[in-house]
This record gives C-alpha cells, structure tokens and sequence, in this order.
C-alpha cells in the first residue's frame, strides 16, 4: 500500500462528465471563484474577501486529495482483504474471481497515480495553481467505472452462487483455507 492512502467513496458513484465538470471549475482559478470577467477585478477586492476566497478554493483542493485517500484506502482494503487471499488461496476459480472483482486492480494503480498528481499539485499550491487538467487527464481512464458499475450485478449473481461454497463459507468466517 502507499505510504498514505489517497477519500474518494463519493467518487464511485460520479459519471466522468461530472468530474470533467468539477474539474473545469477548480481549473479556472480563483476569478472562476467570483465570475470576474478579468483578472484585474481581483485588485478591487477587499483583502480579507480575495483571502477567504484563496483559503476557500485551498479547502476544495485539500478534500478533494482526503477523498481519493480514502478511497484509494477502500481499494487496498478490497484487495489485500479480499481479492488476494480469495486468489491465493484458490477459494474461488480464477474465472469468479474476475467475474467478482472485473477492473478491481486497474482502477486500484490508476487511482494510486492520480493521488499521488493531486498530492503533488496540493502541496506546491499557489493563487495561480490549477487542477482541473487533472481530471481531464483521467476522463478517458474514467469510462472503466462504466465497465464496473454495469459489472455490479453480474458479480452480485456470482457472489449469491459461491455463497453456498463450503471452501468461500470458511474464508467468509475467517477461517485457514491455506491448507
């Protein structure tokens, strides 16, 4: 696992045009923040609204990088919990396990490399930084969540299958399947 999980549970459920979306507004800098029609509306500010502005928009960016930690955190738990002992084990078939888990492993070292780009691009922040051109980065990798989510309920049908099998009834009960 990374030395600090990158939250992301909402991520799941968002299509890749909502957070190309989300991505464009945190892209277009602090004069998005307000709807300035040019830069040099910033210097018509008052100092404390243009610095809560900044701290507002520093906020977004650090929940963001918190919520792809965690959910990149729920990723490793899914793998090193269960699809690598399922697999080591032979509890289940290789062709279950990948029934079950589809693109479990791609989207793990994908959202491992995009957490380490948000880490990157949060700790170097800066009034001019950008993030968006992250996520438009990500968009076409994104279309694996479709994979995924139409997955969900061929993999519930294979789960409510091997349910019954003695060998994944004793994993399930934490008990040596090693043997």
């Amino acid at each position: 696992p990374p030395q600090e999980p990158c939250k992301a549970s909402e991520v799941m459920g968002q299509s890749a045009s909502t957070m190309v979306s989300a991505a464009s507004w945190l892209s277009s800098g602090v004069s998005s923040l307000l709807g300035w029609a040019s830069a040099g509306d910033k210097e018509t500010l008052e100092p404390e609204v243009l610095q809560k502005l900044r701290l507002k928009r520093l906020h977004v960016v650090e929940e963001l990088l918190e919520t792809e930690e965690s959910y990149l955190k729920a990723l490793w738990a899914l793998q090193l919990s269960w699809e690598r002992p399922i697999r080591q084990y032979r509890v289940l078939s290789e062709d279950k396990v990948k029934e079950i888990f589809s693109t479990s492993d791609v989207l793990l070292k994908i959202h491992e490399d995009f957490c380490v780009e948000i880490r990157e691009r949060v700790l170097s922040w800066s009034d001019s930084s950008l993030i968006g051109d992250l996520f438009v980065k990500q968009a076409p990798i994104l279309k694996l969540y479709t994979e995924f989510v139409n997955n969900y309920d061929h993999a519930s049908e294979v789960l409510n299958e091997v349910n019954d099998e003695k060998l994944f009834q004793a994993f399930l009960r934490g008990e040596d399947v090693g043997g």
